[in-house]
């Protein structure tokens, strides 16, 4: 799946993808741009990250930069978010990934590289998914129909050519039920009636006098 999300950020004009098989040296896909620099992605999937995912990325990265002498872009996918609660004295997800990005970029320095480290979260990977582009991707991994919005136009489409000709603006009756669909659909009109109503009632309250308010005395 992260494989085919990368194949869909196409670098630059010219850029070729290559999709790998293991043994992969450190790169499960990447891009080659036309001037033979290399975007590449590695990917892990794991509910938690405690010392032995970090190793595994450790040595993919290793190998990666070992292998790939024009590798300028390395992304490191695994579904889950850095937390970052910023503790003083504690170290956290995120105080993890800055650690080890300073390791790799020492690593490609002595091979005279310069690599930029990009970690692909339960974030970018949800982002990149939610995409109407990509809801087929969805489907197939996920058993899951995304409703885009090219899906409700033609849904709307169909129930206007179903009605046809029997309902015509001219035999239209308002109804104040109607105004619930304004509610559900968010509309600008619905929040236009908001703000007068809230307008009458802030005049009304602002006409009641202290007697009003506390009632007739006896």
């Amino acid at each position: 799946m992260c494989a085919q999300l990368a194949e869909a950020e196409s670098p630059a004009p010219g850029a070729t993808f290559l999709r790998k098989a293991a043994p992969d040296a450190g790169v499960e896909c990447y891009w080659r741009l036309a001037d033979g620099a290399a975007w590449a992605w590695q990917a892990k999937f794991s509910e938690s990250m405690g010392d032995a995912q970090w190793q595994q990325i450790d040595k993919s990265v290793q190998t990666a930069i070992e292998k790939h002498s024009r590798l300028v872009m390395y992304f490191v996918c695994f579904p889950l978010d850095f937390a970052d609660p910023r503790i003083e004295h504690r170290e956290f997800a995120a105080d993890r990934w800055e650690r080890h990005v300073a390791r790799w970029e020492v690593w490609a320095q002595a091979r005279g590289m310069r690599v930029r480290f990009v970690h692909w979260g339960e974030h970018e990977l949800a982002t990149r998914l939610m995409r109407d582009e990509n809801r087929g991707r969805i489907l197939y991994w996920f058993g899951k129909q995304l409703f885009s919005r090219e899906w409700f136009e033609d849904r709307l489409e169909e129930a206007v050519a179903n009605a046809d000709q029997r309902y015509l603006p001219e035999l239209n009756v308002d109804l104040s039920m109607q105004d619930i669909f304004d509610g559900l659909g968010r509309t600008s009109e619905f929040f236009d009636r908001l703000k007068v109503m809230q307008g009458k009632v802030r005049r009304a309250h602002e006409k009641l006098s202290q007697e009003d308010l506390e009632g007739p005395r006896a």
